[in-house]
């Protein structure tokens, strides 16, 4: 099933964000820019409080990444598309 939308809405960024989990290869192409630690969606606390990655795991990929957070009205497109 698929489902297209289109709306403009204030970027506000509440901190109260959606992600979702994509390859490096999308994250590096939308971002523009190689992936940090807390990038990826996977990984542990050392016993000094480092978060280590697991840098095998997808990267998570937030409303900011794709519009900023510019506190502007901002256009969005969406083609949701279930694949297999």
């Amino acid at each position: 099933m698929k489902k297209e939308f289109e709306f403009v809405g204030f970027n506000s960024g509440d901190g109260e964000e959606f992600c979702f989990e994509v390859d490096r290869e999308t994250f590096i192409k939308i971002t523009g820019k190689e992936p940090e630690d807390f990038d990826y969606a996977n990984g542990y606390w050392d016993e000094e409080g480092n978060f280590i990655p697991d840098k095998k795991s997808s990267l998570r990929l937030y409303p900011f990444h794709l519009f900023g957070y510019s506190g502007k009205m901002v256009k969005i497109k969406l083609i949701v598309e279930e694949i297999e």
